[in-house]
């Protein structure tokens, strides 16, 4: 019943909170969405994911001109059955005005230099370990290819970034198991690892490499890494003894606990 296939996101709550796991893989149990679900800003995130994704299908190579007002035309085709909400209307859209405008400003430095870009890739990585056959899938935000073939793999995030701790010990592997889906899927090298934050306002958005602000540590190795952390859990969970325990480290704990009550922690907490 032990699942041997697994998403990029699976692995960091099967490092942060294994029961997560067991509930959802094996007792297959889902949250009810809310009868009245207020929007939040995964849905925010969503809606701009979206815009990218369009806009960088139609141009992976060349901009257009008037590029940012191509941009906005999608945002707005998007963001257009939700307009009548007041959050949407007063905030999500001049945040998303701001967030494309830093954008365009990224894309025409990159796509000077010659990049092709592909928006929304699902790649899929099968590999044995202790006898047996896994398979880690995911679906990467953004890819850069290089006029020599080397990639950047990026990851849009619309809220808080992972520490460059949480990302080296696992607890947020997310990105670099992206990298190694990249690498393994395409046979080309991945050079960057990158978070691209998306928050509007007068920032617009920011850049940071996996490991922190400085690419202190080379994304090649970083994928490394992942991918013998990735093994490591792999041969653990593949024991009968292996018990899917409930945030064995409490300080590196998700933020967010679908299962919570089902483990009873305020019970036992």
């Amino acid at each position: 019943a032990r699942p041997k296939t697994f998403s990029v996101t699976d692995i960091g709550t099967l490092m942060r909170n294994p029961y997560g796991i067991y509930a959802k893989r094996i007792l297959r149990l889902r949250k009810l969405d809310p009868l009245e679900d207020e929007l939040s800003m995964r849905d925010f995130g969503n809606l701009a994911h979206e815009a990218l994704e369009r806009f960088v299908m139609a141009w992976p190579k060349a901009l257009p001109e008037q590029a940012e007002e191509k941009l906005l035309e999608y945002g707005r085709e998007i963001f257009a059955p939700l307009m009548e909400e007041p959050q949407v209307g007063a905030f999500w859209w001049p945040r998303f005005e701001s967030l494309a405008a830093w954008l365009i400003r990224q894309e025409r430095e990159r796509r000077a230099e010659g990049i092709t870009v592909t928006a929304e890739r699902k790649l899929g990585f099968t590999f044995g370990e202790d006898g047996r056959t896994y398979c880690l899938e995911g679906r990467i935000d953004r890819i850069e290819e290089d006029r020599h073939g080397v990639l950047t793999v990026i990851d849009y995030k619309t809220g808080d970034l992972p520490t460059g701790t949480e990302v080296r010990t696992g607890f947020a592997a997310q990105l670099p198991l992206c990298g190694l889906l990249a690498t393994s899927c395409l046979g080309k090298p991945v050079e960057k690892l990158e978070y691209w934050r998306l928050r509007g306002g007068k920032i617009g958005g920011e850049i940071r490499y996996a490991d922190g602000k400085e690419m202190k540590i080379p994304a090649p190795r970083l994928i490394r890494e992942a991918e013998e952390g990735l093994r490591a859990l792999m041969t653990h969970f593949s024991r009968a003894d292996a018990p899917y325990l409930v945030c064995p480290s409490p300080e590196n704990a998700p933020k967010y606990d679908d299962y919570e009550h089902l483990a009873r922690i305020a019970e036992w907490g």
